[in-house]
């Protein structure tokens, strides 16, 4: 953030506390509850329900990424021939290295989604059609 930006939010929260803004809300001068969980999926599961968030419609890229990667092999079930599940899963393991280059959510713990081995992901998506 900008020093500019940081002086304006600084600026408009001492307002609004001046303001009395921030009296009365629920909770106010109590601790706070546990915040949960740790770990990726577990935050990231209980943020979208407390939100009440749409998971993928909202989503940054990485969410919808890794909803992709644990839908495989079952969603290459539509592919005719192996060139054209090697083609998908090429294009997804380049959407995720885009994203690491540039990730959408600047978190303490990085969400990052998997890249995929594509040969496994064919030997699995062969054993899957038999």
């Amino acid at each position: 953030m900008s020093d500019f930006a940081e002086r304006m939010a600084e600026e408009r929260i001492r307002e609004a506390v001046n303001a009395g803004k921030f009296d009365n809300l629920v909770g106010a001068g109590k601790p706070l509850s546990d915040l949960g969980p740790r770990d990726q999926e577990s935050w990231l599961a209980q943020f979208i329900e407390r939100e009440e968030l749409e998971p993928l419609a909202t989503a940054p890229t990485v969410l919808g990424l890794r909803k992709e990667a644990q839908s495989y092999p079952e969603s290459l079930a539509d592919c005719v021939d192996e060139a054209e599940v090697r083609a998908r899963l090429e294009d997804y393991n380049r959407r995720v290295k885009r994203d690491r280059l540039h990730p959408a959510l600047d978190l303490p713990i990085p969400i990052v989604a998997p890249i995929i081995d594509i040969e496994t992901m064919i030997e699995r998506w062969r054993i899957m059609l038999q």
